[in-house]
């Protein structure tokens, strides 16, 4: 309900903005838009103002919220990696991988034979965006080892086994 009305008056106030800035423009048709302003500041009433006031401040602070949650979501899925070439790679990644047929696999349960299908399906899609995909693809892969339990692990084991040999965890 509360949404519902905050659009109702979003709409309202932009519809009486451009009444205003239409009559702004018949006052005063040379003016260059900077120097518009202050007529249409001028035309408007004080409670239209203070309407305008809180809905902009509404706005700047749920676009600063949801910047604040996407930093938080980018670190914590960042967190989940610990060795740093498959962090990077793995971060280029969408979160789900598809492997054929419509099916998809966690990217951290992601197995060796999943990077191949999932490289097959990108060589499909010849868009320039999916180039960092690709190429974290080919990280991943030559970062796996090669033995036949290797073959077997997930990503996230692999990033865990890496990161133990490296010293980075004990």
């Amino acid at each position: 309900m509360k949404t519902l009305l905050t659009q109702l008056s979003i709409r309202d106030l932009e519809t009486t903005s451009s009444e205003l800035v239409r009559n702004a423009f018949a006052l005063h048709p040379d003016l260059p838009a900077a120097n518009l302003i202050e007529p249409i500041i001028s035309l408007a009433d004080a409670e239209f103002l203070k309407q305008l006031d809180r809905v902009l401040r509404a706005k700047h602070f749920l676009h600063v919220i949801r910047l604040e949650r996407s930093k938080d979501r980018k670190e914590s899925r960042e967190a989940e990696w610990l060795f740093p070439e498959i962090r990077e790679a793995a971060l280029a990644l969408p979160l789900r991988i598809p492997v054929g047929n419509g099916k998809t696999v966690a990217r951290s349960d992601m197995k060796f034979a999943d990077t191949g299908r999932f490289l097959k399906i990108l060589d499909t899609q010849l868009r320039k965006h999916k180039e960092q995909q690709r190429a974290a693809i080919r990280t991943i892969r030559r970062l796996w080892p090669r033995s036949e339990r290797a073959l077997r692990m997930t990503l996230a084991e692999v990033d865990r086994t890496k990161a133990k040999n490296a010293g980075l965890v004990d």
